[in-house]
């Protein structure tokens, strides 16, 4: 029996699940806990809710990816099912690469962002004090996730061909 082979992509599509797993975990362990401090004690904790936006943040952008790989984003494909399969394709590569290009603008502005706030040790203005590199180093990082995610898309879009099935 043979072994199977892990792909790079599958071992990076089980840390973000975990990634995703964890910090929804975490996030709703968090609200649980304020909700029971606020009106169980009448005593509130701010850093928890920031902690849970940051934690909300890294879900929607390692999320995104997530999502991207499955093909499991919201998409309209009404017009795409009245076209022949070679245009259909034509217009999923079109899609997949300015995913792809608009990703990588905002990995582009999202770095920028990031070594500015690193340069000026930008922190949240809270009592918590949060350097806030941490989480906005999860614009670049997902939209660096994302613009993989559609450039595998561009190139499993190319490579089938007419007979291949898929589609």
């Amino acid at each position: 029996m043979e072994t199977p082979t892990v792909r790079p992509d599958d071992r990076l599509a089980a840390a973000e699940r975990w990634v995703v797993a964890v910090a929804i975990a975490a996030a709703s362990l968090l609200v649980f806990v304020a909700v029971v401090l606020r009106y169980g004690l009448g005593y509130s904790v701010s850093a928890f809710d920031e902690i849970t936006r940051y934690l909300m943040i890294c879900i929607a952008f390692v999320g995104a990816s997530r999502l991207l790989h499955q093909d499991g984003h919201v998409s309209v494909v009404v017009l795409l099912a009245l076209l022949p399969v070679w245009a259909r394709r034509v217009v999923e590569a079109i899609a997949a690469l300015a995913g792809a290009l608009f990703c990588l603008g905002l990995l582009w502005l999202g770095a920028q962002m990031l070594v500015q706030s690193l340069a000026i040790n930008l922190r949240s203005m809270s009592a918590l004090r949060a350097p806030m590199w941490v989480p906005q180093a999860m614009v670049p990082l997902g939209a660096a996730l994302m613009a993989l995610r559609f450039l595998q898309r561009f190139v499993r879009i190319v490579g089938t061909g007419p007979a291949s099935g898929r589609m």
